[in-house]
């Protein structure tokens, strides 16, 4: 169980490094829907019409935010070559150098 929440720690980091807050925080959000779903798949929980509408906001808004992100990225992807996506430290952390 501990190389799992290391594992977990260190994919946080790497997405925080590479993406941005934000981005963090949606798939943060990502992970509670599939918690939900799954709750509801293999355990029969029910979700009330509150916990459904909320579920669906939840994916509308992470919906909403990748078209956003994408129509601002598109045209400077034309204008400028794409930088390397990994800092320093995160190429060590996938390479298992260092401990985070």
């Amino acid at each position: 169980m501990h190389e799992m929440s290391k594992m977990y720690k260190n994919t946080e980091y790497l997405l925080l490094v590479n993406t941005s807050g934000i981005t963090l925080n949606i798939f943060g959000i990502v992970k509670e829907v599939a918690t939900l779903l799954l709750a509801h798949i293999v355990n029969h929980d029910t979700l009330s019409e509150v916990n459904i509408c909320g579920l669906v906001l939840c994916l509308a808004g992470m919906l909403l935010h990748g078209m956003n992100r994408r129509r601002q990225r598109a045209p400077r992807a034309a204008h400028h070559p794409p930088a390397s996506s990994r800092s320093d430290d995160s190429q060590k952390l996938l390479e298992g150098h260092l401990d985070a």
